[in-house]
């Protein structure tokens, strides 16, 4: 959407011709105006009021958008060389302003672009963001920070938000997990569709924009904006465990599998599936798996699976499902850990064909 002001009439200091991009006003009348750099941009009907007090009776009124502003110069784009940028229809056309004797002035006011722009956002749910391009600042797939430089853009987006912007010609999808202002700069942490469930999640990585320059950025504070996809699988991270086996446990201790999923930035529903087994020890010994943060003090586990009972000697094993909601600030590694009771002689973490596969699976709560 384009920046707004009430009452934003200002004067043109002198005459133009159909071709000048540079626009001068009267002494401080700049002031009257949204700034492009931190406002965003905007149109501005430009016609003669001397002879016209209505703009639309001007048969040379013309439309043309302001891009930049430094005092009271501003910087334009003309229909001549930029209607579609204007996006105000062919009926739009550049002509002198330069008529001696008449004064000329320029108006924010509501135009078809406004129209279609409001119309638009209801349409689909996204808003356009032009003021400035982002930067790729650093990719860990499916995690990436977008640098917006010289805007602070806290009080525009927040986490859980849509973005939507076009790549190497590939509409891509993210949703906005962190949003920090660093100095004068809004870095944008964004997490991309995920790679575990189809190879076509690749074409939403954030590619370098040295090579790459990002257009089109659209952002959204709808659930479900046109073209965004709400398959949870799309936006989860999933691992298949590997066996795991320890000959001489002691009793009561949590023994990590070396088994783990790392877990980006954001907020997660975690689980684990676990095939555990467990054998010798007393009568009646138990085994139970959880997930945890610290591989090496569970103390900070999520959540412990319910305990499986053994009721002889022999090997028994079963599944324990462990789940729980975490919120994180930065890439966090969560291992799968099993303990025994009453004095085990050996503790099984299972993943394969006969005894079942263990996994764990971390789906984003955004969606």
């Amino acid at each position: 959407m384009d920046a707004v002001k009430n009452f934003a009439i200002v004067e043109v200091s002198t005459g133009y011709n159909s071709s000048a991009t540079s626009v001068a006003l009267s002494s401080g009348e700049g002031a009257k105006l949204p700034q492009p750099s931190s406002d965003g941009e905007f149109n501005l009907v430009w016609w003669n009021s001397t002879d016209y007090p209505n703009p639309a009776d001007d048969p040379n009124v013309e439309i043309v958008r302001v891009t930049a502003r430094s005092t009271d110069t501003l910087t334009i784009v003309r229909p001549a060389s930029g209607n579609s940028y204007n996006n105000e229809g062919s009926s739009n056309t550049s002509s002198a302003k330069n008529t001696s004797g008449k004064t000329y002035k320029m108006m924010l006011s509501f135009t078809k672009k406004v129209i279609n722009d409001i119309t638009s956002t209801i349409k689909t749910g996204w808003v356009s963001y032009k003021e400035v391009t982002p930067t790729r600042a650093s990719a860990d797939d499916p995690t990436y920070v977008l640098t917006f430089s010289g805007v602070d853009l806290t009080s525009i987006l927040s986490v859980g938000m849509r973005l939507k912007l076009t790549q190497n010609s590939i509409v891509r999808y993210a949703i906005i997990t962190k949003v920090a202002l660093n100095v004068s700069d809004t870095d944008v942490t964004l997490l991309t569709r995920c790679s575990d469930y189809a190879s076509s999640d690749a074409d939403f990585d954030i590619l370098d924009t040295g090579t790459y320059p990002i257009t089109n950025v659209y952002y959204s504070s709808n659930y479900a904006p046109v073209g965004f996809e709400l398959n949870a699988d799309f936006w989860s991270i999933e691992r298949g465990l590997s066996s795991y086996t320890n000959s001489s446990p002691s009793d009561g201790t949590w023994y990590s599998s070396g088994q783990s999923i790392d877990v980006p930035i954001g907020s997660w529903d975690l689980r684990g599936h676990l095939q555990v087994g467990v054998a010798g020890g007393d009568n009646g010994n138990s085994v139970t798996g959880c997930l945890s943060e610290d591989a090496t003090n569970p103390i900070s586990n999520i959540f412990t699976g319910v305990a499986m009972p053994v009721t002889n000697t022999n090997t028994k094993k079963g599944r324990v499902t462990v789940e729980g909601r975490r919120s994180y600030t930065s890439k966090t590694t969560v291992t799968a850990l099993i303990k025994g009771n009453f004095y085990p002689s050996n503790l099984y973490l299972y993943s394969d064909t006969n005894n079942g596969y263990s996994t764990i699976k971390a789906t984003s709560t955004y969606i």
